[in-house]
């Protein structure tokens, strides 16, 4: 076989990681699916665990030798320093790859660099929430995505966070009843009432975030109580958009992009809300929003071509 065949896509988000590969001489993608690699989540020892043994899984069940391997891009929640980039430069030499063929960063730039034309803003919120920008000259600025329970304003674990605070307080008798309640005990399979708070408080970060999803969609049938929380949220994102907006400073006619991606920003009610704050703050009326319709290691495969020069 030729060398230079395959492309590889990784997004290493903070609760799972896609792999995309990319045949070129078939001009087949294939995606494959694995747990967190980020290692500020799960230590560095099994982050690198991770990644090399689903890499090599991947390897193995489609025949791929090292040297075929074009290129590869990896987008990382939480790579945000120079140690962060060490960190995973580390790993990738341990995968037995050659650093001149992978492209590292964070994956708000693989996000917005996988789909859109600088200027513009990435904005995500899913686990946790983040904004880059980027101006002309290649600048590239950041608001957010420092990690709970500072930061990750508006995310789903912010989100989650909220609702369940409110639902505490309406166990202790200092808020009225609202259905979300309900819908939250059903999706957790809470038995005994007496025993809520209990449950709530010994959450994981993960259980927190997954209410994030039922209170979505409570906010878009217009549940009053979820939309409050809703709408707080995407104001809190906004305002992360916001700040590296005046930060890349546009000019007010000059089109912009501003992609979207997270599984909160499918929220209909989130989403438009979003929208109408950025607009009003910003007062920029020539912005193109960019919602990513593929997950970001498919639309990262774009990213791999480019950097890669591939067809």
């Amino acid at each position: 076989m030729p060398e230079g065949r395959y492309l590889f896509s990784v997004d290493g988000g903070g609760t799972k990681t896609e792999y995309c590969v990319y045949d070129m001489d078939l001009r087949k993608m294939q995606s494959f699916r694995f747990g967190s690699t980020n290692y500020k989540n799960i230590g560095l020892k099994e982050a690198a665990s991770r990644l090399k043994n689903a890499f090599y899984t991947i390897c193995d069940s489609l025949n791929i030798e090292l040297q075929e391997i074009q290129g590869m891009v990896i987008g990382v929640s939480g790579c945000d320093t120079e140690s962060d980039y060490a960190v995973y430069q580390s790993i990738v030499k341990h995968m037995g790859l050659d650093l001149k063929k992978v492209y590292i960063c964070n994956d708000s730039e693989f996000v917005f660099l996988s789909v859109a034309d600088k200027p513009g803003i990435c904005v995500i919120s899913g686990t946790g929430s983040i904004a880059v920008g980027f101006d002309k000259e290649g600048k590239t600025y950041r608001c957010g995505g420092w990690g709970r329970p500072l930061s990750d304003l508006g995310s789903g674990y912010w989100i989650g966070e909220q609702m369940l605070k409110k639902w505490i307080k309406y166990c202790d008798g200092q808020e009225a009843y609202n259905e979300i309640y309900q819908t939250l005990e059903e999706f957790y399979h809470f038995e005994k009432a007496e025993e809520l708070p209990y449950y709530i408080a010994a959450m994981s970060q993960r259980d927190i975030t997954a209410a994030a999803h039922l209170v979505c969609d409570g906010a878009d049938r217009g549940n009053s109580l979820c939309g409050q929380v809703v709408a707080e949220a995407a104001e809190e994102t906004a305002d992360l958009a916001v700040a590296v907006y005046e930060r890349i400073h546009p000019e007010k006619q000059e089109k912009i992009h501003v992609v979207i991606s997270g599984s909160i920003f499918k929220g209909d009610f989130y989403r438009r809300t979003f929208q109408g704050i950025f607009r009003e703050k910003t007062g920029h009326g020539n912005i193109e929003y960019i919602p990513l319709n593929q997950s970001p290691a498919q639309a990262g495969i774009r990213l791999a071509r480019d950097i890669f020069h591939a067809n």
